[in-house]
């Protein structure tokens, strides 16, 4: 089955639609959790015989809003896919998918490709993340790759069911990185993550140094609020460092202006927000909001998990072979 969060996902839903309607393994049934404030984009997915929930806007959490999914019975895998990140071929879902052929592998994520128009910038970090060739990490991987072996995106990633049960689901409430928690589990549990970089994606954001460090003070919250995961992954490998390397070099090869000066100021504000988020405990609630990019995880006086929403219309379904 193929689950999708969305919020005011506006003109694009039209290409995730036909990006969706357009594959070779066409999910069963389509769940879509919607938060959105308003508007009637989402109702696109009728097309696709979607059921859609509402979820209110101050009660999603990254974790809590994909668990929906797993109530859904008869599936023999959950796919995610969130509503700005486009199918790059129709055989995108039948590729990742076809990763739990391999009983070990209990998740697989794809690789994402970065819109027509990125900035180098944003291709750089494309680039970096979800590189051209494809890999399988076990748990005896963490020590010699660190972060990297328990990197995965739920922006467009499987599970296996019976890796899910024995999971017991995403975390919630979370801050963020619900996706990376669940790998790191899944190794420790003896199941496999596989990286599929011939399953794709068009997805890939343009974020101001202020947006990069709200987004990494949640990361760094995360980290603070699951001291195990840091003690799994160790110290740092480098990955940032070599991170801004490359950055800088794609910047330097396009003539950007003040290549480096960019690239130094949003890995100044990665940074400055990843230690502001390790040390969020230490700041009075009012500031975590100000700081934190998960409004509605900071924001909640009382974090609770959101209830399963309102059916608001069922599809006649999306048919096809059952995933």
């Amino acid at each position: 089955m193929l689950c999708i969060p969305t919020r005011n996902p506006g003109p694009r839903v039209d290409a995730l639609v036909e990006g969706i309607r357009g594959q070779t393994l066409r999910p069963w049934r389509v769940l879509v959790v919607d938060s959105s404030t308003g508007g009637e984009d989402v109702e696109r997915f009728f097309e696709l015989g979607a059921e859609i929930r509402r979820v209110p806007p101050d009660r999603f959490d990254h974790g809590g809003s994909r668990n929906l999914a797993f109530s859904v019975e008869g599936a023999d895998a959950y796919l995610f896919l969130t509503h700005d990140a486009v199918p790059a071929h129709p055989e995108a879902f039948e590729r990742l998918a076809a990763a739990l052929e391999e009983p070990a592998v209990g998740v697989a994520y794809g690789r994402q490709l970065p819109r027509p128009d990125a900035s180098p910038l944003a291709r750089a970090h494309r680039a970096f993340n979800y590189p051209e060739r494809s890999i399988r990490y076990r748990l005896g991987d963490v020590a010699r790759h660190g972060v990297r072996a328990v990197f995965c995106s739920n922006s467009f990633a499987i599970y296996r069911r019976e890796a899910v049960e024995e999971l017991g689901g995403f975390p919630c409430p979370v801050v963020s990185n619900e996706d990376r928690w669940a790998a790191a589990r899944l190794l420790q549990l003896g199941w496999e993550l596989a990286y599929v970089a011939e399953a794709q994606v068009v997805h890939s954001h343009e974020h101001s140094p202020v947006a990069q460090f709200r987004r990494y003070f949640d990361t760094g919250a995360f980290e603070a609020e699951h001291p195990w995961f840091g003690e799994l992954v160790g110290r740092p490998t480098g990955e940032g460092l070599e991170m801004v390397r490359r950055q800088i070099a794609a910047l330097r090869e396009a003539r950007v202006r003040f290549g480096v000066l960019r690239v130094a100021v949003h890995a100044g504000a990665a940074w400055l927000g990843y230690r502001a988020g390790r040390a969020h405990r230490r700041l009075p609630p009012a500031l975590r909001v100000v700081l934190g990019a998960n409004q509605a995880y900071w924001r909640a006086r009382r974090r609770t998990c959101p209830e399963p929403g309102t059916v608001i219309e069922t599809g006649v379904g999306a048919g096809g072979r059952r995933r």
